[in-house]
Parts: C-alpha cells; sequence; structure tokens
C-alpha cells in the first residue's frame, strides 16, 4: 500500500471514540494476560502435580484443543446472537471466569477424580479465554488502519507478554515458598484469573463499536470449509495452518513433561525460562511489527514459520540449565514474529462482514491440528525408539522435521509464486541498496582522509 494510500485509510479512521476504543482494548490486554498466563503455565503444572501421566497430559492438550475449535467456530454465530461484537466480547470474559472458579474447587473433589476433573475444567478455562478473540480481531480491524495495525498488535503482544511474565513469576514464587502447601498456591492464582475475567468484562463493556450495524456473515458450514481449503487464498493459508499444528501437537504438550518430570525443573525455575521468553517476545515484538508495516505480512510469516520449526532440534543438543534459559529466549523471538503475521494475514485477507468468520476458521483450524498432533503425540510417546537420552527428545524431532517440511511444502502456495519472487526480490534490491550507500560512504570517507 502506497503512503498515500494509507494517509486516506488512516484518516478515516481518525476519531474520539476510535482511539479511545482502541486504548482500551490495549488496556484490556492487561487483564487478559492474567487469565491467558494463568491457563498456560499453571493449568499442565498442576496437572502434573495432581500425578497426570504422559497420556493424560496429551489427553488434557487435545480436549483443551477439541473445545476451542469448537467454541471458534461458533463464535461468529454468537456474535448474531448476543447483539453485536461489543457484547459478544463482555460475554465471553465473564465466561471465561466460570472454568477458573471450578479449578480453584478441585481440592474438594475426592483424590481420585482430581486429574480428570482439571482436564476438563482446564480444558473449558482454554477455551472460553479465547471465544471472543473473533469478534475482537473483526473490532480491532475497525479501530486501527492497515498501516499502524501491526505495530499496534505489536504492543499489545508486549503488554499480553509482560504481564504474563509477571504472573508467571509471582505464581512460581508462591508455589516454591508454600512448599507441602502448593495446593492451595494453585487456588490461589486460579482465584485471581477469575477476578481478572470480571474486570476484563467491565473495561470492554465501555468500548464503543465504531461499526454497530455491521451484519455478520458466519460464512459456510465447517464441513464445507474444509472441503474447500485449496480454492482461496486463506483456504490454502488454513491448510497450511492445519498441517503445521498438528506437527507442533506432536511435541509441544510434553515439553512441561521434560522439563518438569524428566529434568526435575523446579516451579521457579520452569516459570524462569517462560520470563526470559516472555522478555525476548517483548523486545522483539515492535521489530516484528514494524517489519509487518513496512515490509509486508509475508515475509515476516514466512520467516518466523521456518524459525519455529527448528524450536523443538534445540532441545537435543542438551539439558544444562543455562542452554534451557537460551533456547527459551530464541523461542520468545521467533514466536512473537509468528503470533503477530499470522493473525494478521487474516485480518488482510479478508473482508469486514466475513472476518469474525475467518478469525474464527483460522483459530479452530489451528486447534484441530493441535489437537490432532497431542493425539498422535498421546499415543507414540511411549513407543518411539529412545534415539537420545530420552524418548521425548525422539518425538521433539520428529516434530521439527514435519514442521519443516510442511512450510517447505505449503507455505509457497499460500504466498504464491510471485510472492515468494517478490519476497527474494525485495530482500536482494534491498541489500543491493545498502551496500552501494555504504560503498559509496566508505569511498567518500576514504577520499576525505586523503586530502586532509
Amino acid at each position: 500500500m502506497s503512503d498515500e494510500a494509507r494517509s486516506v485509510v488512516a484518516d478515516g479512521y481518525r476519531s474520539a471514540d476510535r482511539d479511545r476504543g482502541a486504548r482500551l482494548i490495549l488496556a484490556e490486554a492487561g487483564t487478559a494476560a492474567v487469565s491467558i498466563g494463568v491457563q498456560e503455565r499453571f493449568t499442565t503444572a498442576f496437572a502434573i502435580f495432581l500425578g497426570a501421566s504422559t497420556m493424560q497430559v496429551g489427553i488434557l492438550s487435545a480436549v483443551s484443543h477439541l473445545l476451542l475449535a469448537v467454541s471458534q467456530l461458533s463464535s461468529a454465530r454468537l456474535i448474531g446472537v448476543l447483539g453485536g461484537r461489543k457484547r459478544m466480547l463482555v460475554a465471553a470474559a465473564l465466561m471465561s471466569a466460570v472454568p477458573f472458579l471450578f479449578l480453584a474447587l478441585i481440592p474438594v473433589i475426592p483424590s481420585d477424580a482430581r486429574v480428570w476433573a482439571l482436564i476438563l475444567l482446564g480444558s473449558f478455562a482454554f477455551a472460553l479465554t479465547y471465544l471472543g478473540l473473533p469478534a475482537w480481531g473483526s473490532l480491532v480491524a475497525d479501530l486501527v488502519p492497515v498501516g499502524r495495525r501491526g505495530r499496534f498488535l505489536g504492543l499489545r503482544s508486549s503488554i499480553l507478554t509482560g504481564v504474563g511474565l509477571t504472573v508467571g513469576l509471582s505464581g512460581a514464587f508462591l508455589l516454591d515458598g508454600l512448599g507441602e502447601k502448593v495446593m492451595w498456591g494453585f487456588v490461589s492464582v486460579f482465584a485471581v484469573a477469575v477476578v481478572a475475567g470480571v474486570v476484563s468484562a467491565v473495561i470492554l463493556s465501555r468500548v464503543v463499536d465504531p461499526n454497530p450495524e455491521l451484519t455478520i456473515d458466519a460464512g459456510d458450514s465447517p464441513w464445507k470449509q474444509m472441503t474447500n481449503l485449496g480454492k482461496t487464498t486463506l483456504g490454502r493459508y488454513n491448510g497450511l495452518n492445519l498441517a503445521f499444528h498438528i506437527s507442533i501437537g506432536i511435541s509441544a504438550p510434553f515439553m512441561a513433561v521434560y522439563l518438569l518430570r524428566e529434568l526435575d525443573v523446579s516451579y521457579s525455575w520452569f516459570v524462569g525460562m517462560g520470563v526470559v521468553s516472555s522478555l525476548t517476545a517483548i523486545a522483539a515484538n515492535s521489530l516484528w511489527g514494524r517489519l509487518v508495516d513496512f515490509k509486508g505480512t509475508s515475509l515476516v510469516l514466512a520467516i518466523s514459520a521456518t524459525l519455529i520449526g527448528l524450536h523443538p532440534l534445540l532441545f537435543l543438543a542438551s539439558g544444562e540449565m543455562w542452554y534451557l534459559f537460551l533456547i527459551f529466549g530464541i523461542i520468545g523471538v521467533t514466536s512473537a514474529g509468528w503470533g503477530i503475521s499470522s493473525y494478521n494475514f487474516v485480518l488482510e485477507n479478508s473482508d469486514k462482514e466475513k472476518r469474525p468468520a475467518a478469525v474464527g476458521t483460522f483459530n479452530a483450524v489451528a486447534s484441530a491440528g493441535m489437537f490432532a498432533g497431542a493425539l498422535i503425540g498421546s499415543a507414540i510417546a511411549a513407543h518411539v525408539p529412545t534415539l537420545f537420552s530420552n524418548q521425548l527428545l525422539t518425538l521433539f524431532l520428529l516434530s521439527s522435521m514435519l514442521r519443516l517440511v510442511t512450510v517447505a511444502w505449503l507455505m509457497p502456495g499460500v504466498m504464491g509464486v510471485g510472492g515468494l519472487t517478490g519476497i527474494a526480490n525485495s530482500l536482494l534490491h534491498g541489500g543491493a541498496v545498502r551496500a552501494t550507500v555504504l560503498r559509496q560512504r566508505f569511498v567518500s570517507f576514504v577520499h576525505a582522509i586523503l586530502h586532509v
């Protein structure tokens, strides 16, 4: 998009209500991050504390993503039922608090049923935490112009990451400090998530919808969408999305098992690795956001997907603590690029009316992939050969190989030959221009020295 076109688009977005709405959306990121941080950092850890087996951890991940897929496919239709995007966001925030409330009550359940209760409640917590995301994406696209959207998403990601970091650290210190009473530490963090959900709802209730008359198109049925994956840009993208997340799901649920059980990492060190990942992600968000705005989403998408494919390979080299922290720092940088570009790609390639359905389908397909991958990983984790010191490392190797093959095979279809060629030519041209400028500066510097 040219600078003139960007200026015209930006002018259409200039209003007090839109600016205030965008600021409130950023403010709500802080409370949303509390719920997300508790769900991501403590649900699986709680399952392991309760004695969940490797297969049960895999089932937790699988069921979570299955319910998330269902919720995302239903989300666009719920917008119409609830009377608009704003009401959908408020209702979703309130509903997300309910499973956390019941998770805090797990200690009163008989011990034999606690793991399975956690699997059910933790899965609902995961699905409902992201229920409003399609409505959120549609609303943000009306509040923030294209030329600033990458940086806006980057800033919000930094807020989410920073608050999540604080939640993780505080929770970890609490758990490690309670000793034999660690059960009540988990109860406390889930109770905090309940409060965060209510506060999110209050903030979102103050956001003004700049396009309240927008008619939401819920799109085709999920089954029809799956049969038409290869016929549009978003369809091919969702095909990549599905295969890529199957590959990720094979190993991702077992990372906590590997660290907490196999390497016997403490809660503080475990969360500390997440902290390092969060810090590097915060540092990288603005850079990826600018790259999206000025060089295009496709470039960041291709780079970050390839780098994420290499993540599991990094764990094969060593289990030393310093090295694990280094790995998580790298993961933070690369995951930040994927988080911004993968979401923005959907916003850029969907119409206003169909945008909530497009976001919901994207999230549902990713969750379906994670669901399938987690089931596959759970089924084969105990049967893969021990090529390294641990069977889980073999699983990591398999996941990485599948990720890289998926990107190499399907990414060209998403971007098109012209897209790949255009990116390559742009990078080569940019490098040539920079080289020419540097050479001219060097010649001028030498000339000035010789004539002093």
